[in-house]
This record gives structure tokens, sequence and C-alpha cells, in this order.
């Protein structure tokens, strides 16, 4: 599997989607929504997650992307009410099952180093799907004047085309996995396996995957709770940073951890980047106006996120696994955010901007817990040091001897092996 055409394929199906989120937003006002569209549209993405699990990330990807246009189709071809709300929960659904689809993707066929920085490409594609929408929409008002519509819903039945061709793209050109790919050798597709299985781990039993599962709820409303209460607070005081500037601090982030991916722990680096953030917030609260402090904290914001993910990841590709990365992107997240709205109203900036660092504090400590807990449970089944949170985990002692870098470092040690045994004889 080439990474680039995987990066390509994620970047790209992200931004649509959210485009077409913004695009619907914004021309038919489907933006309104209320607690019983979010249980409908959270219960349908639960569900659906445990479904597609079974049938591969592929196709999932592939469904949910196909799904998105059709769904902005209708809704901009049949401007009906009906329509309207049944497009509206399409496309939620859609958006929702989308990163765990991703997670369940990279999980089961990219190792954990890359995995890390696409990880932190597709949080960062979200952001700039704004910037796509409006190119798409200067891009369409040829077309919708040679259809006689509006520039808007021209715009939004471009974007559906382009999602329904990278949603077709993406079932044809993602293998399922390492060992699928036809341009691997058998040596290299069975290496990948290999090392996808060491990075993963053994299955693990029910009680051990139960606090795995709480552990991650609990980090990541921390993390959700504490990331959102920065971004009010900088709005709040004049210190958010242009889009232009916000761009080039989540692009760097993108670059830093594609370079240091291969040499980080991801249970330390995320523990130090909600330490990071949170002195960062703590120098803004004491007056600091820097805009370098801000340039941190936004850039933070990403590698925080894209840490924790890549660490969930290690739940797997099962039914439980998309289960629990839907629970966690979609529901855990709502609460954060609900919680944080409610906790906001009638409450001075500065007191929800000084919770940020408590909440942030409570994610670095609990994800070293979870990493505890999992390995001492896991210590006697594993019989290894192989830590499933990690970006580089030790592999098994007794198989210490027949670890190598990549597959062509396998071909060339039998070759010089085979040599040998031929020149012995």
């Amino acid at each position: 599997m080439h990474l680039q055409r995987v990066a390509l394929i994620l970047f790209l199906g992200q931004i649509l989607l959210h485009t077409g989120e913004v695009a619907s937003n914004a021309t038919l006002r489907l933006e309104s929504t209320n607690i019983v569209d979010f249980l409908i549209s959270a219960s349908l993405a639960l569900g659906l997650s445990v479904v597609l699990a079974h049938f591969g990330a592929r196709l999932w990807l592939a469904l949910v992307l196909v799904g998105a246009g059709a769904a902005i189709t209708m809704a901009a071809i049949v401007p009906e009410e009906s329509v309207l709300y049944g497009s509206r929960l399409a496309l939620r659904v859609s958006v929702a099952t989308f990163l765990p689809g991703v997670l369940v993707l990279l999980s089961g066929s990219v190792p954990a180093g890359p995995r890390l920085w696409l990880i932190a490409l597709v949080l960062l594609s979200g952001f700039l799907s704004r910037l796509a929408w409006f190119g798409i929409r200067e891009f369409s008002g040829a077309l919708a004047g040679g259809l006689g519509s509006s520039q808007a819903v021209g715009a939004m039945v471009l974007n559906a085309a382009l999602l329904l061709v990278v949603g077709v793209w993406t079932l044809f050109a993602l293998p399922r996995s390492p060992a699928a790919s036809a341009k691997l050798t058998n040596t290299a597709s069975g290496t990948g396996e290999r090392r996808l299985g060491g990075e993963n781990g053994s299955p693990t039993s029910v009680s051990t995957l139960k606090q795995k599962i709480i552990a991650l709820v609990f980090v990541y409303f921390c993390l959700s709770f504490g990331t959102v209460a920065v971004s009010w607070f900088l709005v709040s005081a004049g210190k958010a940073l242009p889009h232009s500037t916000t761009l080039v601090a989540q692009c760097a982030t993108v670059v830093f951890l594609w370079a240091v991916s291969r040499h980080l722990w991801i249970v330390p680096a995320f523990s130090m980047a909600c330490v990071i953030l949170g002195l960062a917030v703590g120098a803004s609260l004491a007056g600091s106006s820097s805009p370098l402090i801000v340039f941190i904290v936004v850039a933070t914001v990403l590698a925080s996120k894209a840490l924790f993910w890549s660490a969930a990841s290690g739940l797997g590709t099962g039914g439980v696994a998309a289960f629990s990365y839907t629970l966690l992107s979609v529901v855990i997240d709502f609460v954060a955010k609900y919680s944080f709205n409610r906790f906001r109203v009638g409450t001075d900036p500065g007191v929800y901007g000084s919770s940020a660092p408590v909440f942030l504090a409570a994610a670095a400590v609990a994800i070293w817990f979870l990493s505890d807990r999992a390995r001492g449970a896991e210590q006697s089944m594993l019989g290894s040091d192989t830590d499933p949170f990690s970006i580089r985990p030790r592999p098994p002692r007794e198989a210490n001897a027949l670890v190598v870098k990549d597959a062509s470092a396998l071909e060339v040690a039998l070759r010089q092996w085979r040599q040998g045994r031929m020149g012995q004889k």
C-alpha cells in the first residue's frame, strides 16, 4: 500500500465531507438541530459502524462517501421538507462515521508510525473545508449559470459529484490489507502483516477491553472539554490567530509529526502535548499576548488530538473497536462540548479558561493509567514487552533475532543465507 495514495484519498474524502456539510448548512439552512436529531443520528452512526466493520474499512469508507454525495445531490435537486430532513440525517451520519472508518483502515493496514501523521492530516482537512467550499463555489459559477440555478446549488452538485468520484476511487484503490496489495512481494506482505500484528497486540480479554474503553472515554472527554475551553478563551480574549496563521501552525504540526513519528512514544508524547498546551494557556491567562504562545496553542491542540486517536487505534479493527471509535468521536465529543456550553453561560472567560489546564492535566495523567493497566493485564498473555500504545513497540523477546527493518532487508538476508548454504555444499 502506498501511503501517499492513502493520504490523498483520506484527505480529499474528509475535505469533501466537511465541505458538503458546510454547503448544506449555508445554502439550505440545515444547521438547526435538537437533542432528538442528535440521538437519532448518533444511534444510526453507532449501529452502522458495527455493521460496516464486518465488511472492511475499504467498503466502509466508499459507502460513506457515496452516500454523502447522494444525500447532497437529493438536497440540492429536490428541496422538499422530508427530503431535506433525510439528506441532513444521512449527511450527519456520513460525517460521523468517516473518522471511525479511517481509524479501522489505518489500524489494520498502516504501521503505527505513519498512522500518526495520517490521522493529523485527516484532522487538518476539517479546517480546510471552508476554504475548499469557497473554491468549489467559485469554480461552479459557470455550471450554475448553465443549469439556470443558483451558484450555491451548482456548487453542491459539484461537491456531490466529487464525493462520488472519490468514493469509487476508494473502493478500487485501497487494498483490504498489506497482503492484498498486488504491488507487494509475498515476503513484503508477510512482513507487513507481522509488523501490524505485533503493534496491535494479541486479543485482549473482555475485562481488559472494557478498562481500555472506559479510560479512553475519560481521557477524550477531558481533552475535548479542555481544547474547546481553550478555543473559546482565545476568541473571547481577542487573541485568536488569523486563518492564514492558523493554517500555517496546523500544517507545521503535521510536518513535525511526520518527521518525528518514528521516534515518538505515543503516551509520553500525548502527555507532553497536554502539559505544553496547559502551560501556554496559563501564560495567556497571566496576560501574555505573544503571538508565539497562541501559535503553540494551535499547534498542540492538533498534535494532542492526533496523538490521542493514534493511541485509541490500538483497539484494533473489530466491531467493538469500531463502536468505540464512533462512541468517542460522536457521543463523547458532543457531551464534552455540550457540558462546556452549559458551563460557559454566565461564566467569566478567565474562569472557563482556567478550567482548561485542569482538564488537560487530567487527560495527561489518565492516559498513563491506561497504558499501565493495559500492559499489566496483558503481560502474562503476550509474554513480551509489547506496548500497544507506543509508536515503536518492543518486539517479543523470543523474536528479537528475527526482527528486521523492512522487507528489502529480509530479502537480502535470505539471499545471503542461501548463497552461504550453497557455498558450503
